[in-house]
């Protein structure tokens, strides 16, 4: 007789997503800014590559401006969390030189 026996447990699932809870959440400094910190969700692994998230947040003032990178809105409050998508999940960053040749 057909039936749904609920969810399976995460370990049990199909799925290369896991559960991370905030309070055990890693955030490394080996990003591309001194003033943040960063921590990968997994998205990477779990899509083959084709879509990373990171969540980032501040945890300095905000420094000198990156070059050719920027966002319409500069200013941030002290406590800036925000979550990064990426597509592909893997990008190369390079330094241009000045005037952008």
């Amino acid at each position: 007789m057909p039936g749904y026996r609920g969810p399976k447990k995460l370990d049990e699932a199909l799925s290369a997503f896991h559960l991370e809870r905030g309070a055990d959440a890693v955030f490394h400094r080996e990003g591309l800014r001194a003033d943040s910190e960063y921590r990968d969700l997994g998205l990477s692994a779990a899509t083959g590559g084709k879509l990373g998230v990171k969540h980032i947040r501040a945890i300095g003032p905000f420094g000198e401006p990156t070059g050719w990178h920027w966002h319409d809105v500069i200013a941030r409050s002290e406590d800036f969390e925000v979550l990064e998508l990426n597509v592909p999940a893997e990008y190369g960053t390079f330094d241009l030189p000045k005037g952008g040749g």
